[in-house]
């Protein structure tokens, strides 16, 4: 009786599993799907859809509810290795569409080659402080043009099936205190200045996500803005996506989910069931409220085909030939020159005698502003490094640095290291027995998103350095250390530099002997 009953049951869950579901029907009207697939899931599973998991959505298997896999841009594809295109504010200069159609198709298909969903871009905030830190990130100070490349560049990136997260919503303009002030600004000045490049991309591309600011707005922070997500974006406009807050965006629960954020990025700290169920039980936080967070997720998905995709279905590209032109074309265009007597310009290399290349930019390929935006190439050429390689034989080529940019470190020569030796172990805090011990030639590694040798588990290791350092003349040197994590150095026994969990350089002065081995 049993064996017949445990029969009976393995038979019934094969028939359901066989049979189509009305969410599961293609043919279906996509808003009929959505509604079906929302009316099967628990409240626990759609409250803990609101929250990600570090560059994730989260998936529900039961339902067949598929992962969104982001990765950072908007100039390249920020996940390991990937082409390096023009930065927002050069295509600005081009005033091309077209042109930025084609950058943003590349970048869609180079970010299925990295097996990710979803871009993090375009930035089109407006540039109204000048020194601010992302400027470059963006399509500059007019409205109009930010609108125009804006909604070229969104086409050209959904148009491969990889949804865009235009950012960031709204007046996010400045980096001092960006992540906690509060901006003041009419009403009027958003609707001329701030928004319109926004509405127009959500009009006429259809972003399919929109990426809520770290600011607070008039008040209240932009994740739970009620006016400016709720009344405007969604109500107005008619954006029909969902809002992804910006990484360590949100501040509290019950005022995030009623103020319009659909899904708290990395994870869902306050986005969550435990926070959030009791609201819900309570009346606070209306189940409609919640549904319509999870349907515009899934319409998502189901409007660029994600949801119904078969792996490997759509074209990929990366590091093609066509890229590469591609990425040339555009900076190309890019060079705008205002005054050009005696047209000086382009130099005629047949007639030079010698050339002076001067500044910090010169001696580096400079291919990201850093953070989000920072894009590794497969390879890239320095100013000076294009200048000596055409003027060999011809001219020559004489180079000062100028000035130096905080943050530039240049590594140390491994001829001045001596008995250099890494201990690597698979914590954070140099603990216990190290898990891989070798012979290092230098001090400069840049892992990316790699792993320093299979040994060693990612994003929580630790390693130690130790050997003598050598110098070849006497005198003052300035010793810099650049990590995106923590750091310390001794020399001596002498802590020179201690730096924790900050991405910028250490810097000090020291004095060191010729021939003189410092540990």
């Amino acid at each position: 009786m049993k064996f017949k009953l445990l029969f009976f049951t393995l038979i019934t869950s094969f028939l359901l599993s066989a049979q189509t579901l009305p969410f599961q029907n293609k043919n279906l009207p996509v808003e009929e799907r959505i509604k079906d697939l929302v009316s099967r899931l628990t409240i626990e599973e759609k409250l803990d859809l609101l929250g990600g998991t570090g560059f994730d959505s989260k998936p529900v298997i039961r339902l067949g509810i598929p992962a969104i896999r982001m990765t950072d841009g908007p100039l390249g594809v920020r996940w390991g290795q990937a082409t390096a295109f023009p930065s927002g504010i050069s295509m600005g200069a081009t005033w091309d569409t077209v042109l930025t159609r084609k950058v943003g198709q590349a970048m869609g298909l180079e970010t299925l080659a990295k097996e990710r969903d979803m871009l993090l871009g375009p930035c089109i905030n407006i540039h109204r402080v000048p020194h601010g830190g992302r400027n470059f990130e963006s399509y500059g100070e007019d409205p109009f043009l930010s609108g125009r490349l804006g909604v070229a560049w969104v086409k050209g990136v959904q148009q491969m099936g990889v949804l865009t997260s235009t950012k960031h919503f709204a007046v996010n303009n400045q980096e001092h205190e960006r992540m906690t002030i509060d901006v003041k600004v009419s009403e009027r000045a958003m609707r001329e200045i701030y928004w319109p490049a926004f509405e127009t991309i959500v009009k006429e591309a259809d972003t399919w996500t929109i990426m809520a600011s770290y600011n607070r707005l008039n008040g209240p922070y932009a994740t739970a803005n009620n006016h400016l997500l709720n009344e405007v974006l969604k109500n107005e406009w008619g954006f029909r996506g969902f809002v992804v807050s910006d990484w360590g965006a949100v501040h509290g629960d019950l005022d995030v989910a009623l103020g319009g954020t659909d899904l708290e990025m990395p994870t869902g700290e306050f986005m969550n069931v435990k926070n959030l169920k009791p609201f819900v039980d309570s009346g606070k936080l209306p189940v409609s409220v919640v549904d319509d967070k999870i349907a515009r997720l899934i319409r998502v998905m189901m409007i660029s085909g994600l949801f119904d995709r078969v792996p490997g279905s759509l074209p990929t590209a990366l590091n093609t030939k066509e890229h590469q032109e591609l990425a040339r074309q555009a900076a190309t265009e890019s060079i705008v020159l205002l005054k050009n007597d005696k047209s000086l310009l382009p130099l005629d290399i047949n007639k030079l005698k010698s050339v002076a290349v001067i500044g910090p930019n010169a001696a580096s390929a400079r291919t990201g502003g850093g953070g989000s935006s920072m894009v590794l190439p497969f390879y890239s050429v320095s100013p000076l490094d294009a200048f000596n390689e055409v003027g060999t034989g011809k001219f020559k080529v004489t180079y000062a640095p100028g000035a130096t940019i905080p943050g530039d470190v240049k590594p140390i020569e491994a001829k001045y290291f001596k008995n250099l030796k890494a201990d690597y172990f698979n914590n954070q805090k140099l603990e216990g027995t190290p898990a891989l011990s070798r012979a290092e030639s230098q001090i400069n590694f840049d892992w990316g998103d790699a792993i320093p040798a299979p040994e060693i588990g990612k994003d929580n290791y630790s390693v130690r350095l130790t050997g003598e350092l050598v110098p070849e003349v006497s005198g003052d040197y300035q010793l810099d250390g650049l990590s995106d994590d923590g750091i310390r150095v001794w020399i001596d026994d002498k802590l020179i530099i201690g730096r924790t969990m900050v991405p910028k350089p250490g810097r000090q002065n020291i004095n060191l002997k010729q021939g003189k081995q410092s540990r």
